[in-house]
């Protein structure tokens, strides 16, 4: 269900298992992807709920947004609560679960679909006066509805006031979408590591939609990819040209203390907890070793 409220659509998340949060003047509301509703310090449990139950929440999402509520994520990337993909990973070989099946169970998800893409890295022109610590990213993901290249710039958080950062720009010509962002890695339980990115997509090939200038090469660096999505709960299955496969949880929600939370108690600790030994490295680092 969607309302609207000073010009931004705020989803009644009340039968959902994506986490969203929507904060107003006295307390904030989230739904968490174990199926609860929490308005301030209060959880309430969804699934399996009545449907009167279901109305009376949706009710009280719609005052708060009638009061005047604002979303956390509003695409403003120097907010203190702007979008943010979090995630962890491990390597099944090393401990934990070891199946896009084995996670499912284990973090008992509603049921989802599957899907199945292969990421192709390229190699590509860097700027020369650029920070080591920075990565310029060129990569192709395909499924079998089409082709979409993404360019994107990744460094650590402390970074974004960079000049890279700041004067950043997507060189795709006809881009379809833009992003600006966070990405939070746990290697523990405790705070995750925290980069800063910006990005952009098109349609097609990465050939035709990069300038020449780039000299963009194909790394001879692929994943195939087996995605398992619940709400907006991601579980992906990376098997790199190299032969390794990596397990990823991740979901895409807001730098905010309680979507962070949520995360960590509801994804990060059940799978420590059964084994899994979480990877500093991303997904883009483990496919240029290949």
């Amino acid at each position: 269900m969607f309302y609207r409220s000073n010009g931004y659509a705020v989803r009644a998340a009340v039968v959902a298992t994506s986490p969203i949060s929507v904060r107003g003047s006295n307390a904030e509301i989230f739904a968490g992807p174990d199926a609860s509703l929490i308005v301030g310090r209060a959880r309430f449990p969804l699934r399996g709920a009545p449907l009167a139950y279901h109305a009376t929440l949706t009710l009280v999402m719609m005052l708060f947004v009638l009061s005047g509520v604002s979303l956390d994520a509003r695409a403003n990337p120097d907010s203190a609560e702007a979008p943010a993909e979090l995630a962890v990973r491990w390597d099944p070989k090393d401990g934990g679960p070891r199946s896009l099946e084995d996670v499912v169970r284990l973090l008992n998800l509603a049921p989802g679909r599957e899907e199945a893409l292969r990421v192709t890295y390229f190699r590509i022109q860097s700027p020369g006066d650029a920070s080591p610590e920075l990565q310029f990213i060129a990569r192709e993901r395909s499924t079998e509805s089409g082709t979409t290249a993404t360019y994107k710039l990744r460094g650590p958080a402390r970074l974004r006031g960079s000049a890279a950062f700041q004067t950043w720009a997507c060189p795709f010509s006809r881009p379809q979408a833009t992003h600006a962002g966070f990405d939070l890695t746990w290697v523990a339980e405790g705070a995750p590591v925290r980069d800063y990115a910006r990005s952009c997509d098109a349609s097609g090939k990465m050939a035709d939609a990069l300038p020449a200038r780039y000299a963009a090469k194909d790394s001879g660096c692929t994943a195939d990819v087996r995605r398992w999505v619940s709400g907006h709960l991601k579980i992906e299955r990376w098997s790199f040209a190299g032969g390794r496969s990596v397990l990823e949880v991740s979901v895409n929600a807001s730098d905010s203390p309680i979507a962070i939370s949520e995360f960590r108690d509801h994804a990060v600790r059940p799978l420590i907890a059964a084994g899994a030994r979480a990877l500093p490295a991303s997904k883009t680092e483990m496919a240029s070793t290949c």
